[in-house]
């Protein structure tokens, strides 16, 4: 039975699951897959000999963001998106402090939750988005708690714990009897998911099928809440910096 290592940023958890599944059942193989945040998946890439896949690097990979496919691109080719997905702010359901806009997380006495910047990739966002906004230190000002990953963003305004929080549109899906979503009038208050297939990997053409059996499933990563974008190369999507500059995968600043 071929054996193949798929890195996965946590994010697409939920939406991959039963994918990997499926595909290991079509294809008679083995898909070991690791989820983790994509900041740490980067970093263990880093630490194997010649990207050598028999020493533990990935056959292919779905990032949480293109930010994250620019700094390993070289070891990847095939490269093209998957999906995207909103970053949007949550509030309690009656939402009582009026928030309709980033400007509005800067009223005086509000209590904000914020992914970790260096932790998730919705961290490295959402920093990046209030940096690029002009309201990075008034907003931080509210910050009550940085939370690790993107799916602790909800809870703490569900619970009444906090009165706002910016997050994952897919994570808000199963607390809408309790909470507001406020969508965001920003380009780049998004992320999108590439995959790409390890140059070193000895299963490219397996990994190419596994890619397009992914693009069957629309309908089940919609109705998770993200947006479809399969096959547009990542080119076409701008690559949102910490500095805030936005520029073409790959390009220089």
């Amino acid at each position: 039975m071929p054996e193949v290592t798929f890195f996965c940023g946590g994010l697409n958890r939920k939406a991959m699951e039963p994918i990997i599944e499926a595909f290991q059942r079509r294809e008679g193989v083995r898909v070991t897959t690791v989820f983790q945040g994509c900041g740490a998946l980067n970093a263990q890439m880093g630490t194997v000999q010649d990207q050598d896949p028999a020493l533990g690097f990935p056959d292919a990979y779905l990032a949480c963001d293109v930010y994250y496919m620019d700094p390993v691109g070289e070891w990847f080719d095939n490269k093209a998106a998957v999906s995207s997905t909103r970053i949007v702010i949550v509030t309690r359901k009656d939402n009582p402090h009026g928030i309709q806009s980033l400007s509005d997380l800067a009223k005086p006495g509000l209590r904000i939750v914020v992914s970790h910047p260096t932790h998730s990739t919705l961290g490295g966002l959402t920093e990046r988005l209030l940096k690029v906004e002009g309201l990075y230190d008034q907003v931080m000002k509210n910050v009550i708690e940085q939370q690790p990953s993107s799916g602790y963003m909800v809870p703490p305004v569900a619970s009444g714990a906090a009165d706002a929080s910016l997050a994952y549109y897919p994570d808000t899906l199963a607390e809408r009897d309790k909470i507001a979503v406020v969508e965001l009038n920003a380009p780049h208050a998004k992320a999108v998911q590439p995959f790409g297939i390890a140059t070193t990997s000895r299963h490219r053409h397996l990994m190419l099928r596994f890619y397009k059996f992914i693009s069957q499933w629309q309908e089940s990563y919609e109705a998770l809440g993200f947006d479809w974008v399969i096959g547009r190369p990542l080119e076409e999507f701008e690559l949102f910096t910490p500095e805030g500059v936005r520029r073409p995968p790959g390009g220089t600043d």
